[in-house]
């Protein structure tokens, strides 16, 4: 009898022994997988395991034969689990769980075989506050899953189409207006029906409380990621909620006003700086108001800024997400549109110039690489022309720092092993765990570069404000249709290439956010491409004097803002395209036009065998050809070619009009607002229609080939101005810039150009009312003056102080 009291408490022993062994004082711990989601080492499927926590969600329903709850300390939640019984757990309770490791479809869970009671009544720990994007990125890029099974808060969504009421175990789609993810409603909640099943499913905008669930039956099970309320309290409508994201709007070199609205009247309140981490705050808390604007002065010229508003009820107050604008370049802007085929100039309309066509686009390119002194940031679905290969060594060997990001599909050419040997950083666009199974098996089908944007060190995420650049006026972005390849040489591709400090550094954010760093080392644990990446780039410009916004996909719902453009059109888009695949919205968007306007045209060129949307299916079909003669890799659309009252437009880039390119490809997207680069795109588009259509007339006739050729093309604005002056000018042809301000007498009073030898194309200069020693100058009126070549133009204007 002794001997076996001995035995016994010998196991007693041994068990509190593998118990007090095996203790997590973190639970977030567990949540350490491999590549394909599933536990690893130490916490591997069968490890066994003891935790402590709060309640935080019971799931169990009525009649099963089974107990699911969630748990949760202060570093991460878990589902706990057990088949055979029917234990009803209460959310408060300070639970110390015995078991196993478990794993089923894709969430990590202990398979419990006891359980403690500690204490009852606890306060539920912090809900996490998450973005959609966030939650769809639950995997992380390191294999582990930080915040699955924990209690999250998404605000600020709707479901898309809502209408009658919860049901049992059923998901469905959540947006913020741009991301979409996951609700899903358990059958059951407190050993009871789950008490959302028959309530109205909400219409209007609403916050959302629940566990961070996955579901994800197949391998890789890196996705299926979702939000589980709780109880009908989870579904929280937010009485002064902000309706739709804030806008920024009037943005100039040291200003901007920002709009945003509530659904009840409410207080201002605006936080900014130039990192995410804000700082500086304009507020109205006198007058609550449902219609919001804050005017924001004293900014700095081309430099990114961070914003989000706030505005507070006598119930609550609202938040929004981050949002960025960059203020307006305060250096000489610049914009050359190149086309690799040939062009028709008879359809010139002043003052826009002929269209570059034939060009050589391998060799612009590679002259803008020569050009680079400082760095070099390229994207590029494809790379194999072992002359621009060259060019970038050769930019590394004389002290540029050089960045290449590739899809991985093409990166085993012969040009990309250069590179590497070279000492060049290259990254391909499944780097980091990026682009596989999870992510929709999207692709790198960039293509852009950014040249001379320093600093190199700037990161979107950090704290830290950038240091300045050294050289504003050397900052150029490359981009359009065209791959770096033999077949991109040999195809029909146009290029936009730009030279604005403000733009460059919404195309280096995004460069940054994919490579993973600021530095020329690149950061496998924070890249971000495809569905990983945020919405977190500036979408606004003025770039000289024209308008401008961009897109990166599939973060910022470019098909969208292409389907907004399309409902802007008055009379005619005309666009010349690989194809169409599915994009469907994009080509409803042009049929609802058809259909509705008198004598509105469509018309296209598609690349051969690709069948285009505006098809049989229409009626009468649009004016719609498969290409004969040229491989057409265009992606552009013109609105309103010939109505420059009518606010033309060209979209361009590198973005198919696909679903793939628009949910899970990283792609870029320009929308230009002008009518003299409508012009521009509409001279390219006549030749490629006529080639592949032969018949019928594309648009408005320019002007007549007898007509004077004009050099330059003068404007000014705005106009009286305070405190800064664009000055724009447009050649048509190579020419000897001088540039100058003179008072009423015919004085100079500021020299803002001389004896500058330029191309043709867009070019922009501020003044900023300072006379040549940097005196401010009183109001009045003053002359603009701009000698070109032979040509001379004068504009007055006005300051007015």
């Amino acid at each position: 009898m002794k001997k076996s009291l001995v035995l016994l408490g010998v196991g007693l022993v041994m068990l509190f022994a593998v118990r007090a062994a095996l203790a997590l004082d973190n639970i977030v711990d567990i949540h350490v997988n491999d590549a394909n989601g599933y536990p690893a080492s130490p916490y591997a499927v069968g490890t066994s395991v003891s935790i402590r926590g709060i309640i935080t969600a019971e799931f169990t329903r009525p009649g099963v034969n089974y107990s699911r709850a969630y748990i949760q300390d202060t570093t991460g939640g878990i589902n706990i689990y057990k088949s055979g019984t029917h234990t009803c757990f209460v959310v408060g309770d300070d639970v110390s769980i015995y078991g196993k490791i478990g794993f089923y479809n894709g969430i990590t869970e202990v398979v419990y075989d006891s359980f403690t009671v500690n204490s009852s009544g606890n306060a539920p720990p912090e809900t996490l506050v998450i973005t959609i994007p966030e939650l769809n990125a639950t995997f992380q890029p390191d294999y582990k899953e930080p915040n699955e099974g924990r209690l999250i808060r998404i605000n600020n969504v709707t479901i898309p189409g809502a209408s009658g009421s919860w049901a049992s175990s059923m998901s469905y789609p959540i947006t913020d207006g741009v991301n979409t993810g996951t609700l899903f409603i358990y059958n059951g909640s407190g050993c009871a029906v789950h008490p959302l099943i028959g309530q109205p499913i909400p219409t209007d905008t609403f916050d959302l409380v629940g566990i961070l669930y996955q579901y994800d039956p197949t391998s890789p099970n890196t996705s299926g990621y979702q939000i589980c309320p709780r109880y009908v309290s989870d579904i929280i409508p937010p009485p002064c909620v902000i309706a739709g994201a804030p806008e920024e709007d009037s943005v100039t070199t040291t200003s901007a006003i920002i709009h945003w609205t509530t659904k009840i009247p409410s207080t201002s309140i605006l936080e900014y700086a130039p990192t995410a981490c804000y700082g500086w705050v304009v507020e109205d808390t006198v007058n609550l108001v449902t219609d919001h604007a804050i005017t924001l002065t004293g900014l700095s010229p081309s430099t990114v800024y961070h914003y989000r508003v706030s505005s507070l009820s006598p119930e609550d107050t609202c938040v929004s997400s981050d949002q960025v604008f960059v203020t307006v370049s305060d250096t000489p802007g610049e914009v050359h549109i190149y086309f690799s085929a040939s062009v028709d100039t008879s359809y010139r309309k002043l003052p826009a110039p002929p269209a570059d066509g034939n060009q050589p686009i391998q060799q612009k390119l590679i002259d803008r690489i020569n050009a680079a002194s400082h760095c070099i940031d390229f994207c590029s679905y494809s790379f194999s022309l072992s002359a621009v290969t060259d060019a970038l060594c050769a930019a590394k060997n004389r002290g540029v720092q050089v960045r290449v990001i590739v899809e991985q599909d093409n990166s085993r050419s012969t040009e990309i092993s250069r590179l590497v040997g070279a000492g060049i950083p290259v990254i391909t666009s499944t780097y980091g765990g990026n682009h596989g199974q999870a992510q929709g098996w999207g692709i790198n089908h960039n293509v852009f570069a950014i040249f001379d944007c320093e600093p190199y060190s700037a990161y979107i995420s950090d704290c830290e404000p950038d240091t300045a650049d050294s050289d504003k006026t050397d900052d150029w972005v490359w981009t359009g249709s065209w791959n770096c390849s033999i077949s991109g040489n040999n195809a029909a591709n146009n290029v936009v290439a730009i030279r604005d400090q403000a733009l460059a550094l919404a195309y280096k954010m995004e460069f940054n956010e994919m490579w993973g760093s600021g530095t020329s080392t690149p950061d496998a644990s924070r890249a971000r491409m495809g569905s990983r990446k945020l919405d977190d780039t500036p979408h606004k410009f003025t770039i000289a004097g024209m308008r401008m916004e961009q897109y990166m996909s599939p973060s910022d719902g470019t098909e969208s803002k292409i389907v907004q453009a399309i409902s802007t059109a008055d009379s005619s888009i005309y666009f010349c395209s690989l194809g169409f695949g599915s994009a469907s919205n994009i080509c409803d968007a042009m049929r609802a036009k058809w259909d509705s306007v008198p004598g509105f045209q469509v018309r296209g060129v598609c690349g051969q065998g690709l069948v285009p949307c505006c098809g049989s299916d229409w009626d009468p079909p649009a004016d719609v050809c498969p290409d004969d003669s040229l491989f057409i890799h265009h992606k552009y659309m013109i609105i309103d070619a010939c109505g420059p009252d009518m606010a033309p437009a060209v979209i361009t880039g590198s973005q198919d009009w696909t679903n793939a390119a628009n949910s899970v490809n990283d792609e870029n997207t320009l929308i230009i607002h002008s009518a003299v680069a409508a012009n521009i795109y509409h001279q390219e588009f006549a030749a490629r229609y006529r080639e592949a259509c032969g018949r019928g007339c594309p648009g408005c006739l320019g002007i007549a080939l007898t007509t004077p050729k004009l050099t330059a093309v003068l404007e000014t604005f705005p106009n009286p101005f305070n405190p800064v002056l664009t000055v724009r000018y447009l050649l048509t042809s190579p020419a000897s810039v001088s540039l100058g301000v003179y008072d009423v007498s015919g004085r100079l009073v500021k020299r803002l150009q001389e004896n500058h030898s330029e191309l043709p194309g867009f070019h922009s200069i501020p003044w900023d009312g300072r006379d040549s020693s940097g005196r401010r100058v009183g109001s009045g009126v003053y002359v603009v003056r701009l000698e070109a070549g032979r040509d001379t133009r004068s504009q007055k204007v006005v300051l007015v102080r």
